[in-house]
């Protein structure tokens, strides 16, 4: 490598970054001379950069090494350097002793400041990142501050709610259950007005009977006043004939018996139940029927693997719901009144009978079928045969125990 401006020197280890500024300078040197001297001499291979408006990385590789190779054209541009051209201009295009170490040193320089300028931007930028991570934490805090404390007045007022609805619902459950025994009250009370109407009409036509009979009685009384051939023995026997009348009609009203029964009609259950078992024992539990249940009947098909105890509470309680739900009048008839635990204390919105002791739960539902008015419609549910013959003779409905089972279970 020379001193001179004229001489080559090799700058490969200068990359071209760093050059550019007098690669872009020698460019716009050309463009400018041949505005003034339109027969200007310049290497001819950089024409075809002279119309770019920017040069590429690969257009200063290029532009760099024809100049680096054409001392004519550096010395000619060396001429024109302004005093106000960049050091690195003036270094590449002059080139004097030591021009590589000082664009090398200016290079480094310029990368010293860059380094700090981007150390500089990256401390701004951490700075600002570690306020925004404060204030972002500031801000958590506070709001979760302010959520544990909204937390903490939901779950006070949560506690609250559970404590009044658990009052409500022993409120509603005392409600339901004053409701059971008022619709049970008034359902024996309509039985019980229902069973005085039927006294009072077959009295009625006892009455009826009576008054037929003291009418013949006394025409006979009649026919033997007009009689006036008797004597006073006839006269005496006539009185005794009297009474006797009297006490036959009192006899006729004895044995009067009344009008004939009715037939108690069964509930009609709607088609659309046809093969739904469990569907048409609903739609009969919910017509306010009073539903006979075979205790044992039932609860043995329902847990035949529980003892006797277990299977009567277990049947008792769900029958107790379903009474709720459906507000239903039922009876349950169980075998034995001697059986331990057959006196069940506290109010329940059910009925439970036991046998006595030598008639069997059987009787106790036959018998109750017959008690009750032919004005109440009857649900009897059971499984035995015979039972189920003689309640639908009664014009009960029946309803079979696992149809019943299914309606305690839904």
């Amino acid at each position: 490598m020379t001193g001179t401006i004229g001489a080559v020197a090799g700058s490969g280890d200068i990359s071209d970054a760093v050059v550019r500024p007098g690669v872009e300078w020698a460019i716009e040197f050309i463009r400018a001379r041949r505005q003034t001297d339109p027969g200007f001499r310049y290497p001819s291979k950089l024409r075809q950069f002279l119309g770019k408006s920017s040069l590429t990385a690969a257009d200063v590789r290029i532009i760099r090494r024809l100049i680096d190779h054409d001392e004519a054209f550096r010395a000619l541009a060396a001429g024109s350097i302004g005093d106000d051209a960049l050091p690195v201009v003036r270094l590449w295009i002059k080139r004097p002793d030591g021009w590589e170490a000082a664009i090398r040193e200016i290079a480094a320089e310029d990368e010293r400041r860059q380094d700090a300028e981007r150390g500089a931007t990256e401390a701004a930028r951490e700075r600002r990142r570690r306020e925004a991570a404060e204030t972002r934490a500031r801000t958590a805090e506070a709001a979760r501050d302010d959520a544990v404390t909204r937390l903490n007045d939901v779950e006070s007022q949560l506690v609250e709610a559970q404590h009044r609805r658990s009052e409500l619902e022993r409120e509603l459950g005392d409600v339901r259950a004053e409701l059971t025994d008022a619709r049970n009250e008034l359902r024996h009370e309509r039985d019980r007005l229902a069973a005085a109407r039927q006294r009072l009409n077959d009295a009625a036509e006892g009455q009826r009977d009576a008054a037929d009979a003291v009418e013949r009685a006394e025409q006979l009384r009649d026919e033997a006043m007009r009689d006036r051939s008797l004597t006073v023995a006839e006269s005496a026997d006539l009185h005794e004939v009297l009474e006797q009348a009297r006490r036959l009609a009192e006899r006729i009203i004895e044995i009067s018996p009344g009008p004939e029964r009715r037939t108690r009609a069964p509930l009609a259950v709607p088609g659309r139940y046809a093969g739904d078992p469990t569907g048409a024992a609903r739609h009969l539990v919910g017509t306010g029927a009073t539903v006979i249940v075979d205790g044992y009947n039932v609860a043995k098909r329902w847990r035949p693997d529980a003892d006797l105890r277990t299977q009567r509470e277990v049947l008792i309680a769900a029958a107790e719901v379903m009474v709720t739900r459906h507000g239903a009048d039922v009876v349950v008839v169980f075998d034995g009144d001697e059986v331990v635990g057959s006196h069940r204390s506290g109010r329940s919105p059910i009925r439970v009978m036991w046998s006595p002791r030598g008639t069997t739960a059987d009787d106790v539902i036959r018998a109750e079928v017959q008690r009750l008015p032919l004005s109440r419609p009857l649900v009897v549910v059971t499984d035995d045969r015979a039972i189920i013959d003689d309640v639908r003779a009664a014009g009960a409905n029946h309803v079979s125990s696992s149809a019943f089972i299914g309606l305690l279970e839904g």
